[in-house]
């Protein structure tokens, strides 16, 4: 059995994608996990022992590296991007979740594009509308991170703020350009404060305190109350 999982949003999106392969693996034992997606954010998932190869959205578009995964039972695409769509209509995938080139493929699909595009919003987690889309139910999955950071903790509240707020306290986090440095520099604390999508999911999946400043239509699993 085979599925693909389409990862072409920001890059914080790949956490949530990430706890969806558990619940996968769970419910389809010997499944062979396909990811795909954008390059630069390869580093997130290489190390996954849940996925058995990863290829570059932007280049396999004549199938030619598709050859053992073309006709999947599964492809799951939360993406509504317009070269994600095309790929999940070329895959001819037994089941679809998510969007393919004609758009939503479910109900569930047309609600989780209303609450990412904030049209409206919900008590509903992030892992659990990453589930129900694809026909599963969040059972307490974690995230899943398959990189261990080679810092330790050492210190108590780190704050990285996209607006400048001078005003709450804690240490100012300098992130570095390379993303297992971010992950490093995030180790190192035991709490963090935060107004940064991808800097809150990585924290969570670091399983850090994390307070998040940003406003978001749904709720954060794990998050610091």
């Amino acid at each position: 059995m085979n599925a693909i999982i389409v990862h072409s949003g920001q890059m914080y999106e790949a956490f949530p994608l990430m706890s969806l392969l558990i619940g996968i693996k769970k419910k389809y034992h010997a499944i062979k996990i396909l990811w795909v997606g954008k390059k630069e954010y390869f580093d997130l998932v290489k190390f996954n022992k849940r996925i058995v190869e990863v290829l570059d959205i932007d280049k396999c578009y004549d199938l030619i590296s598709l050859t053992d995964f073309y006709g999947s039972d599964i492809c799951i695409n939360p993406s509504q991007n317009k070269n994600a769509r095309k790929f999940t209509s070329l895959t001819n995938a037994k089941k679809t979740f998510g969007f393919n080139e004609k758009g939503a493929v479910s109900r569930d699909a047309e609600f989780f594009h209303k609450i990412m595009s904030n049209e409206v919003t919900t008590n509903k987690t992030i892992l659990d509308l990453y589930y129900n889309l694809a026909g599963l139910q969040w059972k307490g999955e974690g995230y899943g991170l398959s990189y261990y950071p080679k810092t330790k903790q050492s210190k108590k509240t780190g704050v990285y703020l996209n607006n400048k707020d001078e005003s709450i306290k804690g240490e100012r986090i300098k992130m570095p350009k390379e993303l297992f440095s971010q992950l490093d520099v995030l180790n190192q604390f035991d709490n963090i404060i935060t107004d940064d999508l991808f800097v809150t999911h990585a924290s969570l999946a670091l399983r850090k305190q994390v307070t998040c400043l940003q406003e978001t239509p749904y709720k954060f699993n794990f998050l610091k109350e």
